[in-house]
C-alpha cells in the first residue's frame, strides 16, 4: 500500500500480487488520485495473459496536469480486456467523455509489435478535450493496421461514414484514409458533403 498527498490530491495505492513457485502469475492494482481513479487485474498463465480495465477514470484536472493543452470538460473513462497468447491478443475498449463512446476492437502480436483495430466512435465533439470550443461533433467508423517501427507507427487508419455538425451546418459521408510513417502522417484524402457542396482535401503532418 502507497499514501502520499499531492497538489491533485490525495494519493492512495493498493496492490495484490499472486505468486506460483516464486513466479508472479495474478496482480490486482487499486488506485486513487484525487476524483481520478484505476481498478484492474491481470494474470498471466501457461503463455496466455488476461487482463480487465475495470476502470479508469481521468478526471480534467489529471488531464490538464498531464497534456496542458488539453482542458476537458467531463471526466474521461475508459473500460477494457486483453486475452489470449503473447502473438495474438485480443483487445477491447470502451470509452466516454460527457456524451461521447467509442468502442474498438482489436488483435495485437506483442512479439512482432503488429496491430489491428475497428470500432465506432459516436457524438464525438471537441468540447471532450477542449470544453471552450465545442463547435464540431460527429459519428464515424474507423479501422487501421500497422506496426510500431521508426520511433512511431507505420500503418494506415481509415474512417468512413462520418456525419455531424460543424458549427449550425450538418455534414455526412464523410471519409478520410491517413498512412503514418513513424512520427509523420499524410492525409492521402478526405470528403465530405454539407448541405449544397461538396468538400474535400488532404495534407500532410508529424506528430
Amino acid at each position: 500500500r502507497l499514501a502520499a498527498t499531492t497538489p491533485l490530491g490525495r494519493l492512495a495505492v493498493a496492490a495484490r500480487v499472486r505468486r506460483s513457485h516464486g513466479v508472479v502469475q495474478q496482480v490486482g492494482v487499486a488506485a486513487r488520485l484525487g476524483d481520478s481513479r484505476l481498478d484492474g487485474t491481470a494474470h498471466f498463465a501457461g503463455g496466455r495473459l488476461t487482463a480487465a480495465l475495470d476502470q479508469l477514470v481521468l478526471a480534467p484536472a489529471l488531464v490538464r496536469e498531464l497534456a496542458p493543452a488539453l482542458d476537458p470538460g467531463w471526466p474521461i473513462r475508459l473500460r477494457g480486456t486483453v486475452d489470449g497468447p503473447l502473438g495474438a491478443l485480443d483487445l477491447g475498449l470502451h470509452v466516454d467523455g460527457g456524451p461521447a463512446t467509442a468502442e474498438l476492437r482489436g488483435q495485437l502480436s506483442w512479439p512482432a509489435r503488429r496491430f489491428r483495430v475497428a470500432g465506432h466512435v459516436d457524438n464525438l465533439g471537441i468540447a471532450v478535450v477542449l470544453k471552450r470550443k465545442g463547435h464540431v461533433r460527429g459519428t464515424l467508423e474507423l479501422a487501421g493496421e500497422g506496426r510500431i517501427a521508426q520511433g512511431g507507427v507505420v500503418g494506415t487508419l481509415t474512417l468512413r461514414n462520418a456525419r455531424g455538425f460543424m458549427l449550425t451546418s450538418p455534414f455526412y459521408r464523410g471519409q478520410a484514409d491517413l498512412r503514418f510513417s513513424g512520427r509523420s502522417v499524410e492525409l492521402e484524402q478526405a470528403r465530405a458533403e454539407v448541405p449544397g457542396a461538396k468538400i474535400a482535401g488532404r495534407g500532410h503532418g508529424a506528430y
